[in-house]
């Protein structure tokens, strides 16, 4: 979790979002349903293991933000929360949620844990590419695709380097589902 200022809002919250979904949970500590909403966003960001970022930013203390975001949004109360993704605010809600309403929320926003590991398996695999290991990126791409088999960009990666390898048979059984 980390504290959004208008110094940190550019790097912590706008950049960090192109790595990552960020949830800004916007506040304050007279705000009874806040204090309610933040525990439950912080449990969640632990839960989910890295597959969202949680930002708080105090209405008090940096009123200029939180307006401006309320007014984007026809918000005029608090807890807020925007969920922001490759720069921009996509989605947000109103409110003390219920845990299952905040996960249904997140749910459609943010990768799952599958998607990550597949990603992370392609990005293994774009590295012992670059190396010269293709046995080894060729493993790591049909584990990628096998992790998550809606993954077209890793799907397209193992056929094209099957191709490449002269595998033919292979190549036409991997590509199959498309």
């Amino acid at each position: 979790m980390i504290d959004v200022t208008i110094q940190n809002f550019q790097d912590e919250l706008i950049a960090a979002s192109m790595q990552q979904p960020v949830l800004l949970d916007i506040w304050a500590p007279w705000c009874g349903p806040c204090k309610v909403l933040g525990p439950v966003l912080e449990k969640l960001e632990v839960a989910y293991a890295g597959r969202f970022r949680l930002a708080k930013l105090n209405s008090d203390e940096q009123p200029d933000i939180a307006g401006q975001l309320s007014q984007a949004f026809g918000v005029r109360s608090i807890p807020f929360c925007v969920l922001f993704d490759q720069g921009q605010p996509v989605d947000g809600f109103v409110g003390a949620l219920p845990e299952s309403q905040i996960r249904a929320f997140l749910d459609k926003h943010v990768p799952t844990a599958d998607e990550l590991e597949a990603e992370a398996e392609v990005d293994e695999a774009e590295a012992l590419i670059a190396e010269g290991d293709a046995d080894a990126a060729l493993a790591k791409l049909q584990q990628a695709v096998a992790i998550d088999p809606a993954n077209d960009d890793a799907r397209y990666d193992y056929v094209k380097l099957l191709l490449e390898r002269g595998a033919l048979e292979q190549a036409q059984a991997a590509f199959e589902p498309v």
